[in-house]
């Protein structure tokens, strides 16, 4: 038993060192920008305002291609037909523009930036579902500090963020997805009750139901026709009740994908649309505009546009430009393109002196242009708006540039501790470590981190070295594990091949299943079987996509529920009554979770004709799973708890997955029977290798577009940090799960192969951040390498936790009698 605990403790630490070489390496790579609190005045020069009030009707990942007449023939294709009815019939009083959002295109972020002007980076996007107070300068301060008012209704986004900035809010809970009306009729409700007010100078409306359609099925779902009408009939009785002094703004904040996700930077997300009205005719409508015809703005360029529009300070941080075409009187606009500047101009110099210095080529050279700016301009010679969109335009990219900066010294300090634990879990698994006094080392080592963490590391590093009681060469399965880990590991340093990781893992598997059929003591035939499950799972992984649309003869009848859930979940149950049969409680426990998951989508398919399914199916169903599985699984048999828990995360996994986990069994189960046994590091290779495989199966990305919001509600209503985080982690990484197998095994040294399952994936994270620090500059590096980072990062310590609780309950200590 002591043993035990000294492995375990051993294992632990070194966790725990990758993991702070993480945090450093992330505090390097991830840097945010620095917000200045300071609050702009309304210059002296702003122009009188153009219109006494605003209206903003945000609808949730407006995708553009929603808004616009096209010949494709999809459900969303010309349902929203308002914009260019009106464009048609009143085209001195319409703009329509396709609107481009910076990345990450996440609501919270996108709300950051059409109120304040300010460019996000990527780690702001750990806080989109924690909000917080926004203390920037932002329009609706700025509406405050001029004694005006504003009214809100929609998302309670925006209470989380300026939780005292409306004189009057009706919010409703946004992290419902299932949820597609309840917000889209509060807003529609209380908008057009607030217009025959006249005790407000700005509302914002912000529906979710678009959003809501595609994060439940996708984008091009027929429901998607509904919430479109309901959109477009709702913009017509906003245009038909406002008056002449009222401008509308109707635009998305971010787009979606094909199959109704967002948060990354491909086109559908970013772009989205921009449509403006106004009963009195814009100016550019009658005349030239400077710069040309312009069908693309950025998102931020609505804040200064709406601060000059109503006669209000432009916020402090802001870095959009002005739109000329809304403007009323061509005469004030080059008046508003010169505060514009000048507030620019300020942000940087007291950004340049205040917080950090700014790049001196790039910054001079904008120094320089404004100066030329303001001289001509206050001599009165002539300016062109054009010249003032380029200093405008050139000041956001350097500021675009300057905040995805990297500090090398924290990124190799990172990468080196990361190297270093690395080093130890390779010692760790290859040699004949003496653990006499691990727990001292431990204790010297952890309070060595206040030094420094390589420190730490090094310490560590060395007891282990230093302790080796004979040095041996590396077997010839760890050269396999190698050779492999390389293989894998150089595509990861593609954006190509991690797109296509999927694909590369299945071909790797499959070879690796082709080394190991050579092996004397292999059962071909049940390699054979495995390899056939390998191949269908990549149909699987199709078919988990929500759309495609070249969907083969073989995929509709997968699609087939009575193939997809209902045949795969009766052979459960006969599986399940045979490996529990003399388990009588467990073997009860699990069949009654079965049903009830059987019972769950039974219900739900019968009632598919109704809009709002009955409370059994959406709650009570789901949480008696959970409670069962909860009982399950509080056992010392590994076989108990992965019986447990599978009803549960076909559950959590969606419709789709009982044939997907049904598979994936199947495939575990005909790698043991092929005789793998004596070989600890095989086993680890094919678990790891499937694991991984599964993950993609499942219909999971490396990316943030991918993540199945929906699955965080199954079985609740309302957002929960914990419980909903907890079920949508398990619907990310529950395929990893499947370590918990290793020990069934009887003849393999369980701790080693866990150590070496914990190894492989260290090393993968390791050569991510390799990549990432290689590639930074990289056109991809914050679309495909930094997403990848980060869930390689939460991968591996999912697996740690996996096998640290493993080791900790299953790990018999009869086996490190005979093995150890």
């Amino acid at each position: 038993m002591e043993g035990k605990c000294k492995s375990i403790a051993a294992l632990a630490f070194i966790c725990l060192i990758s993991a702070v070489g993480c945090y450093y390496y992330s505090l390097g790579f991830f840097l945010t920008r620095y917000e200045i609190k300071e609050k702009s005045a309304k210059h002296h020069l702003q122009p009188a305002p153009q219109f006494k009030r605003a209206v903003l009707l945000l609808v949730d990942a407006l995708r553009y291609d929603f808004a616009y007449k096209s010949n494709v023939t999809t459900n969303y294709a010309n349902q929203l037909t308002v914009f260019e009815d009106t464009l048609e019939s009143q085209r001195n009083n319409s703009w329509l523009f396709e609107f481009v959002a910076d990345p990450p295109t996440v609501t919270m972020q996108r709300i950051k930036g059409i109120t304040t002007g300010s460019l996000p980076t990527f780690i702001d996007f750990r806080d989109n579902f924690h909000s917080n107070n926004v203390d920037e300068d932002n329009l609706l301060t700025q509406i405050q500090l001029q004694n005006k008012t504003s009214i809100f209704m929609g998302d309670d986004t925006w209470i989380g963020l300026y939780p005292k900035a409306f004189h009057r809010e009706f919010p409703f809970d946004s992290f419902n997805v299932k949820d597609l009306h309840t917000v889209d009729q509060g807003v529609i409700k209380h908008l057009l009750e607030e217009l025959n007010n006249d005790d407000w100078t700005l509302i914002i409306g912000h529906m979710l139901g678009v959003d809501h359609v595609g994060h439940t099925y996708y984008a091009n779902h027929p429901t998607m026709v509904q919430k479109l009408k309901q959109v477009d009939e709702f913009i017509r009785k906003i245009i038909k009740n406002i008056d002449e002094d009222t401008l509308l703004l109707v635009f998305g904040d971010h787009g979606m994908t094909d199959d109704g996700n967002h948060g990354g930077t491909s086109r559908k997300e970013t772009n989205s649309a921009l449509f403006a009205y106004s009963k009195k005719p814009f100016y550019y409508r009658s005349h030239d505009l400077p710069i040309g015809p312009r069908n693309t703005l950025n998102q931020i360029d609505i804040v200064p546009t709406l601060s000059i529009l109503l006669g209000i300070g432009i916020p402090f941080n802001n870095l959009g430009a002005i739109i000329p075409e809304l403007f009323l009187n061509g005469k004030s606009i080059v008046d508003a393109l010169y505060i514009n500047s000048w507030q620019i101009n300020n942000y940087l110099s007291i950004y340049d002196t205040k917080i950090k210095k700014l790049p001196e080529p790039y910054y001079e050279n904008l120094l320089h242009d404004f100066e030329i700016l303001d001289f001509n301009f206050k001599s009165q010679k002539q300016v062109n708006v054009s010249d003032f969109l380029t200093f405008i335009n050139n000041a956001a990219g350097m500021c675009r540039m300057i905040w995805t900066e990297f500090d090398i010294w924290y990124m190799a300090t990172g990468g080196f501790i990361i190297s270093l634990s690395f080093i130890c879990i390779i010692l760790l698994v290859t040699q004949d470590v003496d653990m006499h006094r691990i727990e001292i080392i431990i204790t010297i080592s952890s309070l060595s981190c206040f030094i420094h963490p390589i420190i730490m590391a090094a310490l560590f590093l060395g007891y282990l070295a230093t302790h080796i009681k004979i040095w041996k060469r590396p077997s010839k399965e760890f050269w396999l594990i190698f050779l492999f880990q390389c293989l894998h590991g150089y595509c990861l340093f593609s954006n190509s091949y991690i797109v296509k990781e999927d694909q590369v893992l299945r071909f790797l598997l499959q070879i690796f299943l082709l080394y190991f059929s050579n092996e004397k003591s292999s059962n071909k035939q049940w390699l054979a079987i495995c390899a056939v499950c390998i191949r269908f799972s990549a149909a699987l992984d199709i078919v988990s996509q929500k759309e495609s649309m070249k969907f083969t003869i073989f995929d509709h009848i997968i699609m087939n529920p009575l193939f997809m859930v209902y045949i795969p979940i009766f052979l459960f149950f006969y599986l399940f009554w045979s490996l529990l049969k003399e388990k009588k409680i467990s073997m009860i426990l699990t069949e009654a979770n079965l049903f009830a998951v059987l019972y769950y989508w039974f219900l739900q398919d019968f009632n598919l004709i109704s809009p709002d399914p009955s409370i059994l199916i959406k709650s009570y169903l789901p949480r008696l799973s959970y409670i069962l599985c909860g009982i399950s699984i509080i056992t010392t048999d590994p076989l108990k708890l992965i019986c447990g828990l599978t009803p549960s995360l076909i559950l959590i996994l969606g419709y789709s997955s009982p044939i997907v986990m049904l598979t994936f069994y199947i495939q575990i189960y005909a790698f043991y029977k092929s005789n793998p046994n004596n070989n600890p590091a095989l086993v680890s290779l094919f678990l790891s290798f499937t694991a991984s495989q599964y993950f993609y199966a499942t219909g999971h990305r490396c990316n943030f577009p991918s993540l199945q919001i929906a699955s965080a509600f199954t079985g609740f209503e309302i957002f929960n940090i914990y419980v909903s985080g907890a079920l949508l982690t398990l619907n990310t990484l529950g395929s990893f799960l499947c370590i918990f197998s290793v020990f069934l095994l009887r003849k393999v040294n369980s701790f080693q192969t866990i150590a070496y399952i914990a190894a492989y994936f260290l090393v993968t994270m390791l050569l991510t951040t390799l990549n990432t620090a290689i590639n930074r500059r990289h056109l991809m590096v914050w679309p495909i390498f930094a997403p990848k980072y980060l869930f390689d990062i939460v991968t591996t310590g999912f697996v740690y936790v996996i096998c640290l609780i493993g080791l900790i309950a299953y790990w018999k200590p009869v086996e490190i009698t005979k093995k150890e």
